[in-house]
């Protein structure tokens, strides 16, 4: 029979499909924008187990398998209940497509099951809630406050301030990068002949449209949120394009060898049997890709640095904490081991959201006692009372013991193993007490931080802060 053009000639060997598959499961998960997002509590593995399995099946229901499009709507609906920006931007891919297709009928019946699926993770939010739980985000115990969580409100203003302060050819260009790097140059040029071969052919037509689409709407996100390669959120914004990109590679692998094992048999079957040799050797760069700033084996200074701020609350304070990794560390310690129990926590950027500042926060955040992080936010007439004392600023606080609990830290983050986020946590910490320091005119220690900082960091901020300081000004 002859055959016809835009169709693949011939199937692989088990064992070249296997290898294929093995290699393309194996990069992703040794990538380091999918090993960041496997080792941290976050949405975005799970959201990426989730839109692939919407796009497993959605192919599975163009191949014939009637029910595969319920089990598509259901994980759609469980994938708008973990993050809904995201799957909203699968969704607006996939619908389509499923809407191109002959059998419209069978996508009206599969909608109840992702409305079923989403209508019980968001009942589950207000039952929650009532429990009174630590972590309460907008304490969704009413219509308004559940409509306000939906909504992702205090995100949407973060993204959007950080968007409009990298302009949109930054943003792509860093993802672009981001991907280009997880993969490796050399894959990453196959993925995209690997994505022109499935649209080329006829029979894989349909994946290469739902696949590219994905890809391109997954690239949506940095327009919407920015994109930051030192933020591990923006990782897991990647990850959907990054499946995308390895599945290009391996369809380009596999074109390749069955168009050579048609032309050539004998050439055919010997590369065929080089597949596995050839799949470990395009695996070496991924391993290797896991690297320090991948790994949290060894990140146990982030959480020395949040033990600090609790040593230096006095027994039965109130602590004031401006720096959200704090709040969520501090949360962490609390619940979870039980740490200092007498400590009053109260988070000040999570005053504006609904259900958190209750008449007993207001009046802590007002305790003229209180143990408080630096932010700039504070009042002039406030900070004049607050002296420092290490990573906080208390009132009966001074310069020397500041510099004696900094030393005591550093000397105990010198015994750790080096750890890129509580490297992070620290800078940070040195840059807020020099931005003290700078407001109340204490140029020395001011320096003393900035040059702290510099130990860690040679980023322009430190600079520009220090010809402030020097003026008697502080930078925005």
């Amino acid at each position: 029979m002859a055959e016809r053009r835009g169709e693949l000639p011939l199937p692989l060997p088990i064992v070249a499909h296997t290898a294929i598959a093995l290699a393309c499961a194996l990069l992703y998960a040794l990538s380091p924008s999918a090993w960041l997002q496997a080792v941290r509590a976050e949405v975005y593995a799970l959201h990426a187990l989730l839109a692939f399995g919407v796009v497993h099946q959605l192919l599975a229901w163009d191949a014939g398998d009637a029910a595969a499009l319920g089990r598509a709507s259901l994980l759609f609906g469980l994938g708008l209940g973990n993050h809904h920006l995201l799957m909203l931007l699968v969704g607006a891919v996939a619908l389509p497509w499923a809407a191109s297709r002959p059998r419209r009928r069978e996508i009206v019946r599969s909608v109840p099951f992702a409305l079923v699926a989403l209508a019980l993770l968001v009942a589950y939010l207000p039952i929650r809630a009532s429990r009174g739980p630590e972590v309460d985000w907008g304490a969704p115990t009413t219509p308004a406050r559940l409509a306000w969580l939906l909504s992702a409100a205090p995100f949407q203003r973060t993204a959007s301030t950080y968007a409009a302060l990298q302009p949109l050819g930054e943003r792509l260009a860093a993802l672009l990068w981001t991907l280009v790097s997880s993969l490796g140059l050399g894959v990453a040029a196959a993925s995209l002949g690997g994505l022109w071969l499935l649209l080329r052919l006829r029979a894989t037509r349909p994946a290469g449209v739902l696949l590219a689409g994905v890809a391109l709407a997954n690239l949506v996100s940095p327009a919407l949120v920015g994109f930051d390669p030192q933020n591990p959120d923006a990782h897991g914004y990647a990850l959907a394009a990054l499946a995308v990109g390895v599945l290009g590679a391996a369809a380009l692998a596999a074109g390749a060898l069955a168009i050579l094992a048609h032309a050539r048999p004998a050439a055919g079957r010997v590369a065929a049997r080089l597949v596995p040799i050839l799949a470990a050797v395009a695996l070496l760069p991924a391993a290797r890709g896991t690297g320090d700033g991948a790994d949290l084996s060894r990140a146990f200074g982030a959480d020395l640095v949040v033990r600090e701020v609790l040593d230096a609350t006095p027994p039965g304070a109130t602590l004031v904490t401006h720096d959200f990794q704090t709040a969520f560390g501090l949360w962490y310690l609390r619940r979870a081991e039980g740490a200092r129990p007498d400590v009053t926590h109260v988070h000040a950027g999570f005053m504006g959201f609904p259900g958190y500042a209750t008449p007993a926060r207001r009046a802590a955040l007002a305790d003229p006692t209180a143990v408080v992080e630096y932010d700039d936010h504070i009042p002039d007439a406030r900070l004049a009372h607050l002296a420092p004392a290490g990573l906080v600023l208390r009132p009966d606080g001074s310069l020397g013991e500041h510099r004696a609990r900094w030393l005591r830290l550093d000397a105990r983050l010198a015994r750790l193993p080096p750890d890129a986020q509580t490297r992070r946590a620290i800078l940070w910490a040195r840059y807020r007490a020099a931005r003290y320091f700078c407001r109340r005119a204490m140029l020395g220690p001011a320096r003393d931080e900035i040059a702290a900082a510099r130990a860690l960091s040679r980023s322009p901020l430190l600079d520009r802060l220090e010809r402030a300081c020097e003026r008697g000004t502080l930078p925005p």
